[in-house]
């Protein structure tokens, strides 16, 4: 955490500002995050994406009242276990399911992800590449089902 606010040091005086200006508690951001989940995956089998696993689960699992791995019905409305997906790891795993070689020591595993497919760029979606969380998560959101798309074209093409 440290190392990612040393380099970004408006976004770090932004986002205290932001929190303390807040009329929410963490435990309130929480809930209504697992509210409009909730809503927005009925009938779905969702996931939970990530790009820092640990953060994430540890902030959620603090401040909800129930354990958020099983707050998200699945598709049939059964409680079932449901873990958070490191996105990192998964554009690894396109990588090694790929070229056969691990990715680990690279900065970006989505730049990675993106070589082996032959993606030289994700289109613009409009969304700002500027550290803010929501825009952060907007794009991660948009990025992800693309690479995984062409990963999937790659696969049905072989």
């Amino acid at each position: 955490m440290e190392e990612f606010w040393i380099k970004h040091p408006v976004r770090y005086i932004q986002t205290l500002k932001g929190c303390a200006a807040s009329p929410y508690t963490c435990h309130q951001v929480v809930a209504n995050f697992l509210e409009w989940a909730r809503e927005h995956t009925r009938g779905h089998d969702a996931y939970m994406l990530s790009d820092n696993c640990s953060y994430d689960t540890a902030f959620l699992r603090a401040f909800a009242k129930e354990d958020v791995m099983y707050a998200i019905p699945a598709a049939n409305g059964d409680r079932e276990y449901h873990g958070i997906h490191d996105i990192g790891c998964i554009y690894r795993g396109v990588v090694m399911g790929i070229t056969g070689t691990n990715p680990i020591t690279l900065s970006s595993n989505k730049k990675a992800a993106m070589a082996a497919l032959g993606i030289t760029e994700i289109p613009d979606w409009g969304v700002a590449h500027d550290h803010h969380p929501q825009n952060d998560a907007h794009k991660m959101g948009l990025d992800f089902p693309y690479i995984m798309q062409k990963a999937n074209e790659r696969v049905n093409t072989r």
